[in-house]
């Protein structure tokens, strides 16, 4: 949340009224100060008071320092993270959330944005942007099954950082593995078209960050965004023809030999 200009009695109390009464479940609050210019005694005696509520309450608090000496001395006294720019805010906020599922710095570097990944090249900024919002992101530990051979379709996914799997199991009983998928890659394409169950185990070699279109999503961008879905919907059929050429001439090679 950013904050503007004076920060008086009435302000402070505009915001703590602001933060009080969202009801969405929150773990951090950066509260952004950096274009606060005065902060008055009433003022920063109710963002004292909102800190210290919020993290009574479980929730984890940063303030980013006003630039004006004066107002950052208002505030110096607030219990709560410190940093110089939202950014860092951010970064710290975070690596608290991965940390929570136990990988720290386990994740690999290089996180594959949805609007670089392989199988939405090429489309437009608003059409990506209307599939993001309908994305969820989840975190995988190493060895984690993402889903089993067989499980019902839940969602098309994109991976972000990491890399999975895909195996199946033999008639003669062992488990063989079929490709590993990267970060930048997706997979499930044919599950969010047709809703049909797995055909291939997919777990995770390391720690994974993967953008999960559920099937409801899908459904919501299709009724919400038809055009979006549209080009969605083509990119898929692109790229599983592309697989299906790959195959045929795969299956030509060996013939061959």
């Amino acid at each position: 949340m950013e904050l503007t200009g004076d920060q008086g009695f009435a302000s402070a109390e505009l915001l703590v009224r602001l933060v009080l009464d969202d009801t969405t479940p929150t773990r951090w609050r950066i509260l952004d100060l950096r274009r606060v210019t005065r902060v008055d005694t009433a003022g920063a005696a109710l963002l004292d008071g909102l800190v210290r509520q919020l993290t009574e309450g479980g929730v984890a608090v940063a303030l980013v320092e006003p630039r004006a000496d004066t107002a950052r001395a208002a505030v110096k006294h607030v219990e709560a993270q410190r940093f110089t720019d939202p950014y860092t805010a951010l970064e710290w906020a975070e690596t608290a959330l991965l940390a929570s599922h136990g990988l720290g710095d386990e994740l690999p570097e290089g996180l594959v944005p949805l609007k670089q990944q392989d199988l939405l090249h090429g489309l437009g900024t608003d059409v990506v942007a209307e599939i993001e919002s309908r994305t969820r992101t989840q975190v995988f530990h190493a060895g984690t099954v993402l889903f089993e051979e067989g499980a019902p379709a839940d969602g098309l996914y994109f991976i972000g950082a990491g890399q999975v799997s895909a195996d199946i199991r033999t008639r003669s009983g062992p488990r063989r593995r079929l490709s590993t998928i990267a970060a930048g890659s997706s997979f499930g394409e044919l599950a969010i078209v047709d809703g049909l169950p797995r055909s291939t185990r997919i777990s995770a070699l390391e720690p994974t960050i993967c953008f999960i279109l559920t099937p409801e999503g899908y459904a919501e961008l299709h009724e919400q965004a038809p055009a979006a879905c549209a080009e969605l919907t083509r990119a898929i059929a692109r790229s599983l023809s592309q697989r299906l050429r790959y195959s045929t001439a795969d299956v030509a090679a060996f013939e061959e030999t």
